[in-house]
């Protein structure tokens, strides 16, 4: 009950728990290639405005929610600086799966 109450109040949880987009990759994390923030967020908008039923949180949401989810989940976050002074966001654990963006 309280997991169900945690998803309907975060759209993030929900996608990567119930979506059946994402897997979880704890035990493989070392071997595993990270995803990247752009894709995973891509993946998570187009799911929550079509199947998901709910308003995509924005970027900065995305990332803060994913921050907490991190240590909930196991996952890891890589941030590293773009040549450009930007920065580039990588997720360790987690892959996407069944049917992606085009």
């Amino acid at each position: 009950m309280a997991a169900d109450t945690a998803n309907m109040n975060n759209s993030v949880r929900f996608f990567i728990l119930e979506s059946g987009r994402v897997k979880r990759l704890l035990e493989d994390m070392k071997t595993s290639a990270p995803i990247s923030e752009t894709k995973l967020y891509e993946e998570y908008w187009l799911y929550s405005a079509g199947a998901g039923h709910a308003r995509p949180a924005p970027l900065v949401q995305f990332r803060a929610r994913m921050l907490d989810l991190a240590s909930e989940m196991g996952f890891k976050r890589q941030i590293e600086r773009t040549a450009n002074g930007g920065q580039a966001v990588w997720y360790s654990g987690l892959t996407i799966v069944g049917k992606t963006a085009a």
